[in-house]
C-alpha cells in the first residue's frame, strides 16, 4: 500500500507539475490574445481616423474645386466685361477723333471762306 501511495503521489506531483505548465502556457497564451485584441482594436481605431481624415479631405478639396470653378467663371464674365467696355471705349475714342477731325475741318473751311468773302468785301 505504501507503494502504491507513493506511486500515486509521484503521479499526482508529476500532473501537479504539468498543470503548472499548462497554466503558465494558458496564461501566456491569454495575455498574448489579449494583447492582440489591444492591437487590432487600436489599428482599427487608426484605421477609422484615416479614413475620416481622407473623407474630410475628400470633402474640402471638392469644395475647393467647386469655389476654383465658380471663381473661374466669374473671372471669365468680368473679363469679358472688361473687354467689352475697353472695345466701347475704344470705339467711342476713334469716333469722336473723327468728329473732332471733321469739325476742325469745318472749322477751317469756315474760317477760310469768311476769310475769302471779308477779303470781297474790302475789294468792292
Amino acid at each position: 500500500m505504501l507503494t502504491q501511495n507513493a506511486e500515486l503521489r509521484a503521479t499526482i506531483d508529476h500532473l501537479l507539475n504539468e498543470r503548472k505548465q499548462f497554466d503558465g502556457t494558458y496564461k501566456k497564451l491569454t495575455k498574448a490574445l489579449s494583447d492582440g485584441k489591444k492591437q487590432l482594436v487600436e489599428i482599427v481605431e487608426q484605421a477609422t481616423q484615416a479614413y475620416d481624415q481622407r473623407d474630410e479631405a475628400q470633402s474640402k478639396m471638392g469644395a475647393l474645386r467647386e469655389r476654383a470653378e465658380k471663381d473661374q467663371m466669374a473671372h471669365n464674365v468680368e473679363m469679358k466685361e472688361l473687354n467689352r467696355i475697353l472695345d466701347h471705349d475704344y470705339k467711342l475714342k476713334e469716333f469722336m477723333t473723327i468728329k473732332a477731325r471733321e469739325r476742325a475741318n469745318m472749322l477751317r473751311e469756315t474760317e477760310k471762306s469768311e476769310r475769302r468773302q471779308k477779303g470781297l468785301f474790302y475789294c468792292n
